[in-house]
C-alpha cells in the first residue's frame, strides 16, 4: 500500500515540444491524471524546423494557447523562466508554477566560461 500511496503523490507533468501535441493539446489535457504541462520552446521550434530567435512571436502564442487550454480543463500550466522578472508576464496568464533556468542554460555558460578557460590555459 505504501507504494500506491506514493504513486498518488505524483505529479503528472507532460511536456508540450511537438506541434502534433499542441494541435491534441485539448484531448491531453482531458485525460484524467494529466495534472500539469509545460511548453518547451526550443524542442517546438525544432519539431517546426525552425530557429527558436526566428520566431519569437509565434512561439509566444503557441505557448499562451497551451496555459488557456490547459486551464480551460483544470491542468495545471508549468514555464520555463531564464529572469524572475518574467513570473509576472506568466502569474497574469494564470501560471502558478515555474522551472526557473534550465540545465541547457546552465551547461552553457559553464562551457563558454569557465570552461572554456580552462580549455584556453591548456592550449598555451
Amino acid at each position: 500500500m505504501e507504494h500506491a500511496k506514493l504513486v498518488k503523490q505524483t505529479v503528472n507533468c507532460f511536456m508540450i515540444e511537438k506541434e502534433e501535441t499542441m494541435k491534441n493539446l485539448d484531448e491531453i489535457c482531458s485525460v484524467p491524471g494529466v495534472d500539469m504541462v509545460q511548453f518547451g520552446p526550443s524542442d517546438y521550434c525544432m519539431s517546426r524546423g525552425w530557429d527558436t530567435k526566428d520566431h519569437i512571436d509565434e512561439v509566444r502564442e503557441v505557448e499562451e494557447e497551451m496555459i488557456r487550454i490547459a486551464l480551460k480543463h483544470g491542468v495545471l500550466p508549468r514555464c520555463e523562466l531564464d529572469t524572475p522578472e518574467k513570473a509576472e508576464y506568466y502569474k497574469k496568464l494564470g501560471v502558478k508554477h515555474f522551472c526557473v533556468f534550465d540545465e541547457i542554460r546552465d551547461h552553457q555558460a559553464i562551457w563558454n566560461g569557465p570552461c572554456k578557460q580552462v580549455a584556453d590555459i591548456a592550449r598555451r
